[in-house]
């Protein structure tokens, strides 16, 4: 009985196979590292991307207020929308940037533009309305309503501003993505 378990234990069968078991644990062990940094390195460009893409839209809808009285413009906040959206369907990526404080940043930089834009785009629609309700109604409601369609424009503006601040956290917030290896 020891005969065949040592001629079993000395063939080139046996050692082949723990030879080629050992490969391929080292040779998957390798894939899973090189993957995972490639998976990291893909969502700090596709991040940056987005932030980038973001704070141009952000400075667009500024640039159109400075250049235009004000007027906030619907096609710059609903593309901000979109990358948001692009973001938020893609979010659970975000895990693979392992320092906690970047990716926190991250989110709240997504999160707080779509906020933002929302509030704006909900402040513009009751501006609508109460305009609308100022022009089929006659004084002195018709003051009342467009007192109510100031204000609300005043409050998008304010939200624009807050919107801006969000913007200009960009550079800080991609400089410290670029440093993901």
């Amino acid at each position: 009985m020891l005969g065949w378990v040592t001629s079993v234990l000395t063939s080139e069968f046996v050692w082949g196979t723990i030879l080629g078991i050992l490969l391929s644990i080292l040779t998957a062990h390798v894939t899973a590292k090189i993957t995972r940094r490639q998976q990291r390195q893909n969502v700090k460009l596709f991040c940056t991307d987005l932030v980038e893409n973001i704070s141009g839209y952000i400075k667009e809808v500024e640039q159109n207020r400075i250049r235009n009285n004000d007027l906030i413009d619907f096609g710059f906040l609903n593309l901000i929308e979109v990358e948001v959206g692009i973001y938020s369907r893609n979010r659970e990526h975000l895990i693979l940037i392992e320092d906690a404080s970047l990716r926190k940043d991250v989110r709240e930089f997504f999160n707080d533009a779509a906020s933002f834009v929302s509030n704006i785009k909900f402040s513009l629609q009751r501006a609508h309305e109460a305009h609308g309700k100022a022009q089929s109604s006659i004084p002195p409601e018709s003051h009342k309503h467009a007192e109510l369609a100031k204000e609300e424009l005043k409050q998008a503006g304010k939200y624009c501003d807050r919107l801006r601040d969000v913007g200009a956290t960009k550079d800080k917030l991609v400089d410290r993505l670029a440093s993901i290896t």
